[in-house]
């Protein structure tokens, strides 16, 4: 944000430089060229050039339809908005329709923004700690909480200094990222996908291009569970091509997308290969599998997410001995370093394991498995959990009431 201090001139020049360094960058997480974004714009093709150059000096109008093009959020032509005569700033992110801005009266002073450094460390560890309670109890109860603090995180960054500005949208998306999970623990797959849609778009703004990954990952998944496999394939397929920087991580949960929503379409050959991808790229990952704060391991989350995609398979083709199996084993081998005080991540990890040893045949081993389960389910809120349990029970004994 441009300094009060500076005289016009030297405020529309500040302006300009941040103008033609955000357009670059988003320009090219967009994979366009200057030419190409110029021939969208009906412009001549050396004017990007000099916009990126700060050697002229952009219209909000111009702005408005950059970000239009290049799905910004609104950002660059809230960096208009910082020249002097102007409106204040705005988000330079999409807010959640569900937030309205409240109604300030033009004569009361606005609250001035006091985000810093010390901001984010204590979100990031309420962050935390909302994610041990959803994974071990479920969400039902923080989920007000978790969605008014990420919109509450996004209204903060407004105005404030470009790496603090920056580390707020990452925890906005993270933040969101839970608002994620919860509203699909509640079986709301609308609400599910809002969420992930809101935090990849926040975690781009905020350069964080493996986080966005994951979460148009994790929207690709969500959607194959609407029915839609052609739409959630094509989502899927789009992860890889998000921005051009992203790692090992981000090409991991692309891989894992594409294996995902292939394998509940009944396209074994094509998620088997994609699985197959997903293990190269993951075997390159140095950090965490998923962005943090993660409340297991590397390990849990491989083996649990290709464990999910061999279920899938056994369900969606005619190999549901062969593809149960190796889901039951990868199962297995997951709540082997799952932390027992996580209920409800142990109490879903060993439903699906209960049916995919049902699947494999092994009933006997499968009826013990639900029996375990059930008792983790009853020490738990979560929706999912227990409407899971019910659906493999009446699967395992048809006629039986849920315990």
């Amino acid at each position: 944000m441009s300094s009060p201090n500076l005289p016009a001139r030297a405020q529309r020049d500040e302006i300009a430089v941040r103008f033609g360094e955000r357009l670059r960058y988003w320009r090219r997480a967009r994979r366009r060229t200057q030419a190409q974004l110029a021939r969208n714009l009906d412009l001549d093709g050396s004017y990007i050039s000099k916009l990126e150059a700060a050697r002229r000096q952009p219209t909000k109008d111009l702005a408005i339809r950059c970000d239009e093009l290049l799905n910004t959020g609104g950002e660059l032509a809230a960096i208009l908005r910082d020249q002097p005569g102007t409106l204040d700033p705005q988000p330079a992110v999409p807010m959640p329709v569900l937030w309205s801005a409240p109604t300030t009266p033009v004569d009361v002073e606005r609250p001035h923004n006091h985000a810093n450094p010390h901001t984010t460390v204590t979100l990031a560890r309420l962050l935390e700690a909302y994610v041990d309670i959803y994974s071990t109890m479920g969400g039902q109860q923080i989920a007000g909480s978790v969605e008014q603090q990420a919109q509450d995180i996004i209204r903060m960054q407004i105005g404030a200094p470009f790496p603090v500005r920056r580390a707020l949208l990452a925890l906005a998306a993270k933040f969101a990222r839970l608002a994620g999970w919860i509203k699909f623990d509640d079986g709301d797959r609308a609400g599910s996908l809002f969420w992930h849609d809101c935090g990849q778009r926040w975690a781009m703004a905020g350069e964080d291009p493996d986080l966005a990954a994951e979460l148009l990952a994790r929207q690709a998944m969500v959607h194959s569970t609407t029915g839609d496999h052609e739409g959630a394939i094509r989502l899927a397929d789009s992860v890889a091509d998000i921005h051009p920087d992203i790692s090992a991580s981000g090409l991991t949960w692309a891989a894992v997308a594409r294996a995902r929503t292939n394998a509940s379409a009944g396209h074994d050959v094509e998620s088997l290969h994609h699985l197959a991808t997903a293990g190269k790229n993951f075997a390159a990952v140095t950090g965490s599998l998923q962005a943090s704060p993660a409340s297991v391991g590397n390990d849990y989350l491989w083996h649990t997410l290709r464990g999910k995609c061999y279920l899938d398979l056994a369900r969606s083709t005619g190999q549901t001995a062969e593809y149960a199996a190796e889901a039951g084993g990868l199962l297995a081998e997951a709540l082997q370093v799952l932390p027992s005080h996580f209920i409800r991540d142990q109490a879903l990890g060993r439903l699906r394991l209960a049916y995919a040893l049902w699947l494999a045949g092994n009933r006997e081993t499968a009826a013990e498995q639900l029996q375990y389960a059930e008792s983790l389910v009853r020490r738990c809120s979560s929706v999912r959990v227990h409407a899971v349990a019910r659906r493999i029970r009446q699967t395992l004994h048809p006629g039986d009431q849920a315990s």
